[in-house]
């Protein structure tokens, strides 16, 4: 790997990089012709090589005078980022995924109604008010999340392959990244559910996780809910929060400032008081395989595979027997569940910080 030099700051960035951490400047590892533009000077591995630096040709010859020095040229290239501009970057496909979802919703509602306001020429107003009444919204919560999680997705795949080319990532890690992620995911799925439940039964109280309680679905609705949980949803969360929030906060900011931004971002969306802490927890996770592997596509397995957690948990039989008691719990789930994870864990950083060192 090689390095390069910020000719605005000074500041030494990795070859990889397309902003100057430091001041913002844009990067540009081979331009040699503008040393007082904010660009990034190449340097070769071997240090006694220093590249021709040729004169200015588009400044007029009185620019050379004592009134004029090249230094006080103003320089070339885009304006730096700024740490603001760089917050907003990353603020702003928060904002439109909350925007999606809202309006998506209230379409969802508008068509329900409509449908349901046909009863009124078919079978009279009472009929209309007793359906009013007796009305379920929860299909029409699934139908609005499958309309906003489309529209996400193919927004934010759009935004992000078209500003890819100035995000500063690196891929790192052998395909073995993969079935990691998954190992790493699940177990933490295990252990947040340990914890939950183990609340759950100290405060003598049912923590609602989620607006849809699984076995109160019909099975449509089920079904629906477990592809946008397990599928739709992680590539939409994904797209948006690692690939787009989290690129655009690491333009300025430190990575784990960005990563905090983000996980918090990701918390905050949630809305249910005790979704927000762990949600948080999650996305620093995620952030994290992300940043380590380069891959996005390692950052949404993940989270199908956390998501998937919860319905494991729900198929294995008798598992509510198994589990009558806290140390039950303790024992049989958070403890196996908690090893997995820190070899885990310990194995992804190994794995990927290798192929990084060799790159």
């Amino acid at each position: 790997m090689h390095y390069i030099t910020c000719n605005r700051c000074g500041t030494q960035l990795s070859s990889d990089d397309k902003f100057c951490m430091n001041c913002g400047a844009q990067v540009t590892p081979y331009a040699p012709y503008a040393p007082n533009a904010g660009y990034a000077q190449y340097q070769p591995p071997n240090s006694g090589y220093t590249p021709y630096q040729q004169p200015y040709p588009q400044y007029p010859p009185y620019a050379y005078s004592t009134t004029y020095p090249p230094y006080a040229m103003p320089p070339y290239g885009p304006k730096p980022l700024s740490k603001g501009r760089a917050f907003w970057r990353g603020t702003l496909p928060v904002i439109l995924f909350l925007v999606l979802q809202v309006v998506a919703t209230l379409v969802a509602l508008l068509v329900s109604v409509m449908a349901e306001f046909t009863i009124v020429f078919n079978e009279g107003l009472e009929a209309f008010l007793n359906a009013l009444y007796n009305y379920d919204p929860t299909s029409t919560v699934l139908n609005g999340l499958l309309l906003s999680t489309t529209m996400s997705i193919i927004l934010f795949s759009i935004m992000y392959f078209k500003q890819k080319d100035t995000f500063s990532i690196r891929q790192a890690g052998s395909p073995v990244v993969f079935p990691l992620a998954i190992l790493l995911a699940i177990a933490g799925s295990f252990m947040l559910t340990t914890v939950l439940s183990v609340i759950q039964n100290l405060l003598g109280t049912d923590l609602l996780t989620s607006g849809l309680e699984f076995e109160d679905l019909s099975i449509e609705q089920a079904v629906l809910s477990m592809i946008l949980v397990v599928f739709l949803v992680p590539v939409a969360e994904e797209i948006c929060f690692r690939g787009l929030s989290q690129n655009h906060f690491h333009k300025r900011f430190s990575f784990w400032a960005a990563n905090c931004l983000q996980a918090g971002f990701f918390g905050l969306v949630h809305g249910v008081p005790i979704q927000i802490g762990y949600a948080f927890l999650i996305g620093l996770l995620i952030g994290w395989m992300y940043h380590k592997s380069g891959r996005l596509s390692v950052a949404i397995i993940a989270h199908m595979a956390f998501n998937s957690g919860g319905y494991i948990l729900e198929f294995i039989p008798n598992i509510d027997k198994v589990f009558d008691s806290i140390e039950q719990q303790m024992l049989y789930l958070f403890a196996p569940s908690l090893l997995v994870f820190i070899a885990t864990l310990f194995i992804f950083a190994k794995t990927t910080l290798r192929k990084s060192m060799e790159n």
